[in-house]
């Protein structure tokens, strides 16, 4: 296991805190975000995407060049392998995530995902003693009463049975959901469903201006090896054309590894983003290489074409085949809304290279026009 001696560890934190109370931090409109998940193994892995995450966020932070690449980051789920936390004391808070995160000295806003809730992935509501559900629950909402090292992390659910809510930010709004119990009912309703379909309806209403966000932990799809369970079938059929209305953009982990496809709502032009990004500690898994489109057939009749993004380089005159969007290894995201209106940044890094810190695919995405 390659772990950030402690020493450094210290060393960073007191440097970086000291030194940026003399540097201004250019002001700036965009918001820089920091996205990973599926991270907290704390294996070698892990510690080699945080150290090329913090050479991201902090290219040149002695000479006080670029600081502030990063103003916060999406926690994307999977935080605790391999069966989440005993409760907010347990060691594993510090040891796989105020180890190789405490050094990143910006808000770290954290979903839950299946080996949080003690990788019971799509079997919450079945198979499972009330006993064992019921300890199993006070596990995985523990996590909503650790705040150290940036920690962030809520629920609007007034039972407090699942982490789901909203999160602004600038000119965005996030919509996170708790997938792995999304299923879980509640006077035959189930309650994150109504949630997020209000608090999206009521903010476009309110501010069409402003980016919405849906973040989660099971995307929507995905060209991986995680791509189908009852968990992604139940997001398609119950939010897909509530996603087609309200939502700019779409983030989630879960598949180990980072693509980014779109979810086609009507024609060929009116496309919603997914950017899928879990290769920050585990295991890859392979993206289905033979595969580049898909079709989400919903039980209603009406279907969604998916496609990975693919880009030619700029410099690039030749016929050479296009840039395909996906990284299967350790990997993670960094995306940027907001610099230039209505428009937004995503880039995919590959850990396991020398120079993607500083040289990742990258392409831009416009603010949905069509709703």
């Amino acid at each position: 296991m390659r772990a950030l001696p402690k020493s450094v560890v210290v060393f960073l934190m007191l440097s970086l805190t000291a030194f940026s109370k003399t540097v201004a931090y250019a002001k700036s409109s965009a918001s820089n975000i920091l996205v990973f998940g599926d991270s907290g193994t704390g294996w070698e892995k892990q510690m080699i995407v945080a150290e090329k995450m913090y050479e991201t966020c902090y290219p040149d932070w002695i000479n006080a060049k670029g600081i502030g690449k990063c103003d916060f980051a999406l926690v994307l789920g999977d935080n605790f392998y391999i069966n989440g936390v005993a409760n907010e004391n347990d060691p594993q808070f510090d040891s796989k995530f105020g180890d190789p995160y405490g050094p990143l000295l910006f808000d770290k806003y954290v979903i839950l995902g299946n080996h949080d809730w003690g990788n019971i992935d799509g079997s919450f509501r079945t198979g499972l003693s009330t006993r064992f559900k019921d300890s199993i629950k006070a596990n995985a909402l523990s996590q909503l009463k650790f705040n150290k090292y940036g920690w962030k992390i809520s629920t609007v659910d007034p039972q407090k049975s699942a982490v789901y809510g909203p999160i602004a930010r600038k000119n965005i709004d996030f919509f996170t959901l708790d997938t792995t119990v999304y299923n879980t009912t509640r006077d035959g309703h189930r309650p994150q469903e109504l949630w997020v379909k209000k608090a999206l309806e009521d903010n476009f209403k309110n501010s069409p201006e402003r980016w919405r966000v849906l973040v989660l932990h099971h995307p929507v799809y995905t060209f991986g090896a995680h791509g189908g369970s009852e968990i992604t079938d139940s997001l398609q059929e119950s939010l897909l054309p509530t996603l087609c209305k309200y939502v700019d953009l779409i983030i989630a982990g879960h598949n180990h590894s980072t693509e980014l496809n779109t979810i086609q709502c009507g024609d060929d032009k009116n496309l919603i983003y997914q950017l899928v990004t879990g290769g920050a500690g585990w295991d890859f898994h392979a993206t289905w290489l033979k595969n580049t489109t898909a079709q989400i057939d919903l039980s209603d009749g009406t279907s969604y074409a998916v496609k990975l993004v693919t880009k030619k380089p700029a410099d690039d005159s030749s016929d050479s085949s296009d840039v395909l969007f996906r990284i299967t290894g350790i990997s993670y995201a960094r995306v940027v809304i907001g610099g230039e209106k209505n428009k937004a940044k995503i880039q995919l890094y590959d850990a396991n290279s020398k120079t993607s810190h500083k040289d990742p695919l990258e392409i831009s995405v416009s603010k949905r026009s069509k709703h």
